[in-house]
C-alpha cells in the first residue's frame, strides 16, 4: 500500500528535476518502491518533461504525470492530490533536493498530521515555518526571523504554517479541509490552507531530523513578475480571510525599507498599484 504521495507542480522545471530525482534515489536506495509514489503536475504544456521521471520508474516507484493549464500553484496541487493514492500527501517544489530519507513521515500518520521537515537554503540556514500574515509585525518583518521558527516557539503553535515548498498533510485531512483555495494564483495559498487546518487538526508537526534543501529559496525574490504575484497573493489572502491589516503591515515595512532597498521600493509600488486597481 502506498504510504506517501509526493505531489510536485512544475512549470518547465527541466533544470531542477534531474537533481530532484537523483537526490531522491540516492537517499532512498533501501526504500520499498511501493511505499512512495510521485505525481508530477506540469502546467506549461511541456509534455517532454515526463521523461525526466524515468529513473524513478526504472527504480520501481509509481509515477503519474498530469498535464493541466496554468491556473496557479494551488490548482496544480489540487489536481495532483486528486490523482494521489497515498495516506499522506507531500507537496514538494521541483527545486527540492532530498538529503535524508523521508520514510519516518509515514510512520507518524494518524489521519490528523500535517507539518514539514527541516528545509535548508543554499547558505545552510534551516527554516520550515512562517508566521501567518495577520500575526506579523513591522519589527518582526525587519528582523526577517519568522521563517527560522524551527522548532516552533512555545505559544506560537497556532500562529504558524509550514513553508509550502515542502508541505506535509494527511490525505484525509487535506480533503476534509477542502484543499487549496484556487482563487490564489501564487503565494500565501499555503497560509490560507493552514488557517483551515488549524481549525480541525492539532498544531503542525516538525520533523527536524529529516532534511531537504530548497535550492532556489529566495533566489527569485527580486524579479518583478515574482513580486507582482507575491503582492497579488497577499491581497487575495486579505480578501479571503478578512484580515486587511496584513496590507498595512506590508505597506509600512516596505515604506521603511525603501530607503535602502530597491526590492522594497518595487514591492511598495506593486502594492500601491494593486490597491488602486481594486
Amino acid at each position: 500500500m502506498t504510504a506517501l504521495s509526493i505531489v510536485t507542480v512544475s512549470h518547465r522545471s527541466h533544470r531542477h528535476l534531474p537533481a530532484y530525482v537523483e537526490s531522491f534515489l540516492t537517499a532512498h536506495a533501501r526504500t520499498a518502491p511501493d511505499s512512495i509514489e510521485f505525481v508530477l503536475v506540469e502546467n506549461s504544456g511541456a509534455s517532454d518533461i515526463d521523461r525526466l521521471l524515468d529513473p524513478l520508474r526504472a527504480a520501481g516507484f509509481g509515477v503519474t504525470f498530469v498535464e493541466t493549464g496554468n491556473n496557479g500553484f494551488g490548482a496544480g496541487c489540487n489536481a495532483g492530490a486528486a490523482e494521489a493514492k497515498g495516506d499522506t500527501l507531500i507537496f514538494a517544489n521541483p527545486d527540492i533536493v532530498f538529503v535524508d530519507r523521508i520514510d519516518a513521515i509515514a510512520a507518524d500518520q494518524d489521519g490528523t498530521m500535517w507539518g514539514t521537515v527541516a528545509q535548508c537554503d543554499t547558505s545552510g540556514l534551516i527554516y520550515g515555518f512562517d508566521v501567518l500574515p495577520e500575526y506579523k509585525t513591522v519589527i518582526g518583518e525587519f528582523r526577517r526571523a519568522y521563517r527560522r521558527f524551527t522548532p516552533i516557539p512555545a505559544g506560537w503553535e497556532r500562529r504558524v504554517y509550514p513553508v509550502g515548498s515542502f508541505l506535509i498533510v494527511a490525505s484525509s485531512l487535506f480533503r476534509q479541509a477542502g484543499g487549496f483555495d484556487e482563487r490564489f494564483f501564487m503565494y500565501h495559498e499555503e497560509a490560507e490552507l493552514a488557517r483551515r487546518l488549524h481549525q480541525i487538526a492539532p498544531p503542525p508537526t516538525y520533523f527536524g531530523d529529516i532534511r531537504v534543501s530548497h535550492e532556489a529559496f529566495g533566489s527569485a525574490q527580486g524579479r518583478d513578475a515574482v513580486l507582482r504575484h507575491e503582492t497579488r497573493g497577499l491581497l487575495t489572502y486579505a480578501d479571503v480571510t478578512g484580515k486587511r491589516r496584513v496590507l498595512a503591515t506590508r505597506f509600512l515595512t516596505q515604506l521603511l525599507l525603501s530607503a535602502v532597498s530597491s526590492t522594497a521600493r518595487r514591492r511598495l509600488r506593486f502594492l500601491i498599484g494593486a490597491l488602486v486597481g481594486e
